[in-house]
């Protein structure tokens, strides 16, 4: 069966690119609402309860919620005529290959968060504090490190990559693939939750587009995604006295990229010019429901600010 080029209108993909919009305002706005839950919990609770529970309840929520978040994408797949089932294919790729790519997503968040920190350009993004993390001293502590887990480990990753990988860049790439890539990477750093996200996820969206552009299939890019989670999750868990290991596990990081990059151990997909159409680009920016996510993403950026 060849494939067969549709042409459509302007109109018609300012409409497609809406389609697509509408569920990320959805989804921002949503996370939005969950994010403040978190920074004003103490208003929203009552003294009385247990931090612990107060976490539990609301890492349970952001967990159901993120779930949610995916019916809205799911009707725009199939508005959009988008056959998921065909961008789910095993790949089979070796350990070491695997080892190399989620060290290479590992670096690029590192080095990226690393420079904005030492430069000044982004504040922290810690705003409410998750004292919980690396505490089992409770059943109760036990129960959240574990919700915060399933969370950040294995349900965000999944999620994101079904969202930006598998429908956004999906259709995006209907334009061009190499747009696909660029704008799909865009639109996961603007979903961030924190400024300081921004830009870090932009270029491991990039990264994570470029997976899955190259062996047409979001599984790989799924599995990577929850490696980079795992280990900045047992990351956290390393107490603060044990920093040496912590300095030289990060150093085995790089030297293990140093050495996939130097070999040539992974090779990615040439983007054309097309990346950085400007057609492309003034098309999707001034979608109304793209507009209304930027609107939305700067008032919850400045308000970040505000209550940091």
């Amino acid at each position: 069966m060849s494939n067969q080029t549709t042409v459509i209108t302007y109109k018609e993909a300012k409409s497609q690119i809406n389609t697509l919009g509408i569920s990320l305002f959805i989804y921002i706005a949503t996370m939005a609402v969950v994010r403040y839950a978190f920074v004003f919990r103490d208003k929203i609770f009552n003294e009385d309860i247990n931090i612990f529970l107060i976490n539990i309840i609301l890492y349970g929520g952001f967990v159901l919620v993120t779930i949610f978040s995916l019916l809205p994408f799911f009707v725009s797949s199939k508005i959009l005529n988008l056959k998921m089932r065909d961008y789910y294919q095993k790949v089979k790729i070796p350990f070491g290959t695997w080892l190399a790519y989620i060290c290479l997503g590992i670096a690029i968040q590192l080095t990226v968060s690393s420079i904005l920190v030492v430069v000044g350009l982004v504040p922290s993004n810690n705003i409410y504090p998750q004292e919980f993390i690396g505490i089992f001293s409770s059943v109760e502590a036990i129960i959240i490190n574990i919700l915060y887990i399933v969370l950040m480990v294995i349900i965000k990753p999944i999620c994101d990559e079904y969202v930006f990988r598998g429908i956004i860049q999906r259709k995006l790439g209907h334009f061009s693939r190499s747009f696909g890539v660029i704008a799909s990477a865009f639109l996961y750093a603007l979903a961030q939750l924190s400024l300081a996200d921004f830009i870090p996820a932009f270029f491991l969206g990039i990264f994570l587009s470029m997976i899955c552009l190259k062996y047409h299939s979001i599984k790989p890019a799924m599995k990577i995604q929850v490696g980079i989670a795992l280990f900045f999750i047992l990351m956290s868990f390393i107490p603060n006295n044990f920093y040496i290991a912590s300095i030289a596990i990060i150093v085995i990081i790089y030297i293990i990229v140093a050495f996939v990059l130097f070999n040539r151990v992974i090779k990615f997909p040439n983007l054309s010019h097309r990346a950085f159409d400007k057609d492309l680009w003034v098309m999707m920016l001034t979608s109304s429901s793209i507009v209304l996510c930027i609107i939305i993403q700067v008032i919850n950026y400045v308000v970040t600010q505000i209550l940091r």
